[in-house]
């Protein structure tokens, strides 16, 4: 009898419990805390919800980068980026074929396009290509190349040696291809080279001149050579010179070099809002109140289970485009620690947090940052949140950044801290649960 009574009891004291989780899950509405405290500390018997929008600071600034050695070409203008492409070709002056030698004659650029339903832009695109002067070379001769910062491409000679326009409805061809015919005689050394039977070098900038009708946008294209075919490339044609009139021959070069460069517009301002980018890698710095700070709001003996950055994107027209990779935060090194490292290690801390879908889907990971205004985001920041209760940590705020820097221009914005709508302004969510009280008032 003693037995059924402790059974009625504990089956009793279960479904308590269960009316005061469902209550609380009830309570939180579109915050409800799922899949919390797992990892870390079995669910307490109540979950609460804390929210801040008390932002202590907050503050964007910018990285300047070369994209270097980015696989991926980059030309066009949208917003305050406008891209363009340094190329460097060690052109063969002659070529033997047949036992005859064959002199360079004429050249062209082209590189292979990606068939696409949607274009990148609207209209036509005019694109140039001008030499770099002697002097400003060094970008593809310098010893230390990789760690070459150009914000702005070098001096270029005066003279155009080619130019095309590249319309939207190309890129619906079946083989969609940007040509540009190079008028190799009106190079620098290029008679000489020839006389010489020397490598001819072309160090030229592939450059935006403008939309002849639409915009903006970018054309990007793959910039890995090939086993067979180097792309981009520079195709030289070939003929005898004794006999000009003969049909000849073409021979492709792959860039001894080339180096996408990003000019940015410094009347650019971003207001309030939060900035991250991975061309001009831009990066939001802030910071919400200490764990110990909001101790009135959250009792002392309340132990975290999870917690949440959530952002809000906004809309600045042309300025907000791109598809990104992922989007989170690291924490920055402080110095007046004993280890003066990042909060976590370096692989631990440039791990990108992946974007969940929109709060009403299943979460996925690893979903790409796509302009979308008024779309909330939401990272989570647990363990930086845990850290700090348990004291192992101090609260040194965080840097909002891109996953996949220096791979193109692309540009994304949030709503900050004095966002009209309050409900759309930054905000950290704190999920929290209290001892389980075991009669009289003690834990």
């Amino acid at each position: 009898m003693r037995r059924l009574l402790l059974l009625e009891r504990s089956a009793a004291r279960a479904v308590t419990v269960l009316v005061l989780f469902v209550a609380c899950i009830l309570a939180c509405g579109e915050d409800e805390p799922t899949g919390v405290g797992q990892d870390l500390r079995t669910a307490p018997d109540t979950l609460l919800v804390f929210e801040t929008s008390n932002v202590v600071t907050d503050s964007v600034y910018s990285l300047p980068v070369s994209l270097r050695r980015s696989p991926t070409g980059q030309i066009g203008k949208q917003g305050p980026y406008t891209a363009q492409i340094l190329y460097d070709f060690r052109v063969p002056s002659f070529i033997v074929e047949d036992a005859d030698t064959l002199r360079l004659t004429r050249g062209h650029f082209e590189v292979d396009l990606t068939k696409v339903t949607t274009s990148p832009f609207t209209g036509i695109m005019h694109l140039g290509m001008r030499e770099v002067a002697l002097a400003a070379r060094g970008w593809s001769t310098s010893a230390v190349f990789d760690s070459t910062v150009l914000t702005a491409l070098p001096e270029l000679l005066p003279t155009f040696v080619g130019d095309t326009l590249v319309a939207d409805t190309d890129f619906q061809a079946d083989e969609p291809k940007l040509t540009m015919r190079v008028d190799v005689h009106s190079l620098v050394d290029f008679d000489s080279v020839l006389a010489r039977s020397e490598p001819l070098t072309v160090n030229v900038a592939l450059v935006f001149l403008g939309f002849t009708a639409g915009g903006p946008g970018f054309v990007n294209f793959q910039q890995i050579n090939a086993a067979s075919v180097p792309l981009p490339r520079f195709v030289g044609s070939y003929v005898d010179p004794l006999n000009p009139t003969t049909t000849g021959s073409d021979s492709p070069v792959g860039p001894a070099r080339q180096l996408v460069v990003v000019e940015f517009d410094s009347a650019y301002s971003p207001g309030s809002n939060w900035v991250v980018s991975d061309a001009q890698r831009f990066h939001t710095f802030f910071s919400f109140p200490a764990l110990d700070s909001l101790r009135s709001s959250i009792p002392q003996e309340a132990f975290v289970h999870r917690a949440d950055l959530i952002l809000t994107q906004a809309a600045r027209g042309d300025t907000i485009f791109g598809v990104g990779p992922n989007v989170g935060v690291i924490v920055p090194s402080d110095a007046a620690l004993t280890d003066s490292t990042l909060v976590f290690s370096e692989g631990e801390n440039n791990r990108p947090i992946a974007l969940p879908q929109p709060e009403s889907q299943t979460d996925v990971a690893g979903v790409s940052l796509t302009p979308n205004a008024g779309v909330q985001v939401v990272m989570e920041v647990t363990v930086y949140l845990f850290e700090q209760q348990e004291g192992t940590v101090k609260n040194r705020g965080m840097i909002l950044r891109l996953s996949n820097e220096g791979t193109g221009a692309r540009h994304f914005e949030f709503l900050g801290p004095t966002a009209i709508d309050t409900a759309q302004r930054p905000r950290l969510r704190i999920i929290y649960g209290l001892p389980a009280d075991f009669g009289e008032g003690h834990p």
